[in-house]
């Protein structure tokens, strides 16, 4: 069966997918950089992320660059403060991109589904987009919550992953507004035409044969571009 999707659902289908894509890619970037909490020292930078650290000695120039301490232990000591807290953000944003990774493949099938089909595969969307949504915003206003301190004494402007991560955050909210929206937009087919002309058609014999009876009907038939008269009788 051909189908007859609206243009403007499927403008909305492929922008709310390249929407839903930087905002996975950009999650995915802030998890893997550790500019979230940077310190520009005397004695060196410092870049602690929720995943790696990084150090660059001002003296000689030296550079550290590794996973951070008790990684997903959910404690902390005085080799890795705040761990803890940092093991929950990592947790909210990888939980989040991986639920997200389900609906960019379901939005893959979208692209040719119409009818139930659609409305059945864009409600099951909608849910892991909010579930999505809600649990990386959360982890973010955790991460305001508990690091509101030490934000206050760095320049915010530096943390770059942090800065991803919220803009990550965000696009993942409005991939899920428009995803209810997509709810309300099931593309049509050519179904329900080509049942309204059959339908016609049979009434349309129907009438004539009413009409005429056992009248004979007279078919042309067109050979080689000259008509030939052909008559039939009703059975």
């Amino acid at each position: 069966m051909k189908v007859r999707t609206k243009k403007a659902t499927v403008c909305v289908l492929t922008f709310n997918y390249i929407i839903l894509l930087l905002g996975v890619g950009s999650i995915i970037a802030s998890v893997a950089t550790p500019a979230w909490w940077v310190r520009d020292l005397s004695r060196g930078k410092y870049e602690n992320g929720v995943l790696f650290n990084y150090y660059k000695s001002s003296d000689d120039g030296i550079k550290e660059y590794g996973l951070r301490d008790n990684l997903v232990q959910f404690k902390h000591d005085n080799t890795d403060p705040n761990g803890d807290h940092r093991d929950i953000i990592l947790l909210c944003l990888l939980i989040s991109s991986a639920i997200n990774v389900i609906a960019i493949f379901v939005y893959c099938f979208l692209f040719q589904l119409h009818g139930a089909s659609w409305l059945c595969l864009t409600i099951t969307n909608a849910i892991f987009e909010s579930t999505s949504a809600i649990i990386s915003c959360g982890g973010m206003i955790y991460c305001e919550i508990k690091f509101r301190f030490i934000y206050q004494n760095i320049d915010r402007s530096l943390c770059w992953s942090y800065i991803l991560a919220w803009i990550g955050s965000g696009l993942l909210f409005i991939s899920f507004i428009i995803s209810i929206l997509l709810i309300f937009m099931t593309p049509k087919t050519f179904h329900d035409k080509i049942v309204i002309t059959n339908t016609k058609n049979e009434q349309q014999n129907e009438a004539f044969e009413a009409e005429n009876g056992d009248k004979p009907i007279r078919t042309v038939i067109v050979h080689k571009g000259k008509p030939n008269e052909v008559v039939k009788e009703n059975a």
